[in-house]
Order: structure tokens, then sequence, then C-alpha cells
């Protein structure tokens, strides 16, 4: 299971850095964050990313996590991934948290012994960046049989315009959404987007 993870945060590193960012992953390692590197406008930065398989209208985050982000000194970022969509924080500029104890898993790797834990719980519209997926309900433990069918059902059959400010390539989609079975969970999410 931790290996799946690290696949969706490699992803994430690489579609970030395809959109300006220069980041590494480090989900492997012993730091407290799962991406390093420096933000489109060249800040250096820190990335925790998580992946819920389930919705919640706020997004919690140990208060550990937290001020391990922050002391670095660095931009700070929290991104959570959920059925409804993406979310970034920038917790540098979130100010006046309140903290709240949460029986949370004693460690990541999902045990079931749980201790309580002071956290913060964050709202959606702080979040500096966010993408919905109302739309088309999908969620990361789908499979591509899965995903597909439902893109199925909903019937998406509009041709997409991918639009980058470099080289202003046009991609036609050709009527229908192209997805492959090797193909990523945010590969697939970033495509359902795009046609909306």
């Amino acid at each position: 299971m931790i290996e799946k993870i690290h696949n969706w945060e490699k992803a994430v590193v690489t579609l970030l850095n395809l959109d300006g960012w220069n980041l590494t992953h480090t989900g492997k390692g012993n730091e407290s964050w799962d991406a390093t590197g420096t933000t489109p406008k060249g800040q250096e930065c820190v990335i925790e990313m998580k992946f819920r398989n389930k919705y919640y209208d706020t997004k919690i985050l140990e208060k550990f996590k937290h001020d391990k982000l922050i002391e670095t000194g660095k931009v700070a970022l929290y991104l959570v991934n959920d059925p409804k969509g993406n979310y970034m924080f920038w917790l540098n500029n979130l100010k006046d948290l309140q903290t709240k104890d949460i029986y949370c898993p004693d460690t990541t790797l999902w045990t079931k012994k749980k201790i309580l834990k002071p956290c913060y719980l964050l709202k959606e519209k702080d979040a500096a960046i966010i993408n919905l997926n109302e739309e088309l309900e999908i969620g990361i433990w789908d499979s591509y049989f899965q995903i597909k069918e439902k893109i199925n059902k909903k019937k998406i059959l509009k041709p997409c315009y991918l639009l980058k400010e470099k080289d202003a390539a046009i991609i036609n989609l050709n009527e229908e959404l192209e997805i492959g079975i090797w193909d990523s969970y945010f590969q697939i999410k970033e495509k359902i987007n795009k046609k909306k």
C-alpha cells in the first residue's frame, strides 16, 4: 500500500513540474514531507500530501506535521486529494489556527492503534488551489475499468483543448475521453477536468 501512495506522490510531483514547479519526491526518506524544491516563482518549498478515499468538508492536518513544515523556513504547502477534488493550502498564510485533539493512527502506516493527537481542521475555502470533481465522482481507489465505466455513463463526448502558454499546443481528443490503462489516477483526473 505504501508503494501505491509513493507512486501517487510522484505523479503529483510530475504534474506540478510540468506546470513550472521544480520538485523532487522525498516520500521514501525520513523527512516530514513528501516533496521539496521550488515553486513556479522560484521560492523554496516543501509539500506534504494526503490522499483520502472519503470526502470531509474540513481537511485534517496533524499539528506536528504542520510545525515541521513551517520550521523549514520555506513555503510550506499541504495538498489534499479526495473524491471531490484537490486542495492546496499555503500554510505560511494561515493564521490563528485552532487545534483540536483527534484520535489518529499512531503511525502513517495505517495501524489500527489510535492515539489522541493535536490537529488542525483546515477549511476548503482557505485552500489556494481547488480543483473540484463534482461532475464525475471518481475515487482514488477506483480502478482504470471503474473510472472508464463511470466516464462512459456520463457520456463525456466533447473535444478537449490543452493550451500551454509557452507552446500553445492544441490537442483534440476526438470526441471522446482518451485514457489508457497505464494512465495514473492524476492523469485521468486531469483529462476529466480539462473536458469540463
